[in-house]
């Protein structure tokens, strides 16, 4: 989803389930090293099986419209631990209303 103020790109479906239930901080550490090249990330979410919703995604906060647009532009479409990078852009009430899908 697109928003006049995208601070907020997420990916559809970037980890399997299984690669969920693996170790969180492989996981956050592969995220940031990815990403955080487009700019400065204030926060990460990776949602769990047994989450409400959002659960294979990832949401990066950044700090400023151009580096969220910069990071969806390049990897969107890219291959990412063997997944598809989907990248869209959700609002900052969808995120702290964590309506994540």
């Amino acid at each position: 989803m697109l928003h006049e103020t995208p601070n907020n790109p997420h990916s559809q479906g970037l980890f399997s389930v299984v690669s969920l239930k693996r170790n969180s901080f492989f996981l956050v550490q592969l995220v940031l090293f990815s990403f955080v090249q487009y700019g400065t990330i204030h926060q990460i979410i990776i949602p769990r099986p047994g989450a409400p919703s959002g659960v294979g995604k990832v949401i990066l906060n950044f700090g400023d419209v151009t580096s969220a647009m910069a990071a969806q532009r390049v990897m969107n479409g890219r291959k990412f631990a063997g997944r598809t990078v989907i990248a869209t852009f959700m609002t900052d009430d969808q995120l702290a209303a964590g309506s994540l899908d």
